[in-house]
């Protein structure tokens, strides 16, 4: 999961909140939590990274 993954599915957290769905005590621990940490995440540029160096070895075998 990369960084524009992370803060897709904070604003999305924070719209179920908003629209009532959650509780501010359920959108407060669960945007706290270690899904939401950024050291779990890559960058951007490494992931995209990664997909060339796989396409790449797809293509010449």
């Amino acid at each position: 999961m990369t960084e524009v993954d992370r803060e897709i599915a904070l604003a999305l957290l924070k719209q179920l909140w908003k629209r009532e769905l959650i509780s501010e005590e359920t959108y407060v621990s669960a945007s706290s939590s270690r899904f939401f940490d950024k050291r779990h995440f890559t960058s951007d540029t490494e992931t995209n990274n990664k997909m060339i160096e796989e396409v790449s070895a797809d293509v010449d075998n």
